[in-house]
């Protein structure tokens, strides 16, 4: 059963960690760019960089968004033995509360 989980997770998985290489580059080329703006006396080249700042930001938040999108549909995929053992001995307990017959 923990193949099969792994086989299901797998993508996901992947996937989440190839979410988290581009946060860390868009985290990094929105410190530049902020750099670059807060360096440039050009008014026009300062609201290019600007421009690019907004839509790198727009990027990280899309990101993050799939990022904890991926992350839930993960911990709802995965399903382990210590979990069952936990669901069978709530199962258990509340069995035994109910009325007989």
């Amino acid at each position: 059963m923990a193949d099969k989980a792994q086989v299901e997770t797998e993508p996901i998985q992947k996937r989440l960690a190839v979410i988290d290489d581009l946060l860390d580059k868009a985290t990094q080329d929105i410190a530049r760019l902020v750099s670059a703006f807060g360096d440039e006396s050009d008014e026009v080249a300062a609201k290019a960089l600007q421009s690019k700042v907004k839509e790198k930001v727009q990027l990280k938040d899309s990101l993050e968004q799939e990022r904890t999108g991926l992350k839930m549909k993960l911990n709802q995929t995965e399903f382990t033995p210590e979990l069952r053992d936990q669901i069978i001995a709530m199962a258990t307990k509340i069995a035994a509360t109910l009325p007989k017959g």
